[in-house]
């Protein structure tokens, strides 16, 4: 559930001539000359804890379905006091910062430099001092981090995530990771790759966010089996 409010030098929001706002296959996508938008989560994905705002910026495409990001958070939010959590392809970092709100840290990899900006500027305006952005492809930024993750989240584009990554993903040996895809089709061969390195699937579900189409989106949870 999102409430809008317009943080710009004009004192309405144009949908459809103008442009200045338009919805487009489930997503939020601003046009034009930069209008900022600071999205109001009322619920915090269920967490019942401090509320979150999101800073959406011309653009940069949001989803909108957050009863998806719910599940997601809703699988890990119990553990995370204490932990250091990395959120990657974490986009404007919609999860980043709600992990950040119960995690230790909360670390998320973006390699669009407009979106970590944005997720920087968002975490500001929210007063998180315990969550980071890094500009830079997954698999160069594992390479060189030295913090190590307890919990990972990934929601890799379409392509889904080259072998490369997924094994460094893989490699940290973390109990729970949490996978986000818009892709079922590259989804199935990363998770193929996942159940060879000791974890099983404990839980999968599937969102029909786009309604008449062949696109669905799917959650999934990878916990690591114990010898």
């Amino acid at each position: 559930r999102l409430h809008f409010w317009l943080h710009a030098k004009t004192s309405k929001v144009v949908v459809a001539e103008g442009n200045t706002v338009e919805s487009v296959n489930g997503n939020i996508e601003l046009g034009g000359d930069r209008v900022d938008v600071f999205a109001h989560l009322d619920s915090l994905f269920g967490t019942g804890h401090q509320q979150l705002g999101l800073l959406l910026a011309t653009h940069i495409l949001f989803n909108h379905g957050t009863y998806l990001l719910d599940a997601g958070i809703a699988l890990l939010i119990d553990i995370l006091e204490g932990k250091t959590v990395f959120d990657l392809y974490c986009g404007t970092g919609t999860i980043t910062q709600a992990m950040a709100l119960k995690a230790d840290k909360a670390i998320g990899v973006e390699i669009v430099k407009e979106a970590v900006e944005t997720a920087c500027e968002s975490a500001k305006l929210n007063g998180l001092d315990n969550c980071m952005f890094i500009i830079g492809d997954v698999d160069s930024v594992l390479s060189e981090i030295e913090e190590r993750p307890d919990v990972i989240i990934v929601d890799p584009p379409r392509s889904g995530i080259v072998p490369k990554a997924m094994k460094q993903i893989l490699s940290y040996g973390v109990d729970q990771i949490v996978y986000i895809s818009c892709n079922p089709q590259t989804m199935a061969v990363n998770l193929k790759t996942a159940l060879d390195f000791g974890y099983e699937i404990s839980y999968m579900m599937a969102y029909d966010n786009f309604p008449m189409t062949k696109h669905v989106e799917c959650l999934s949870l990878l916990s690591r089996q114990r010898s």
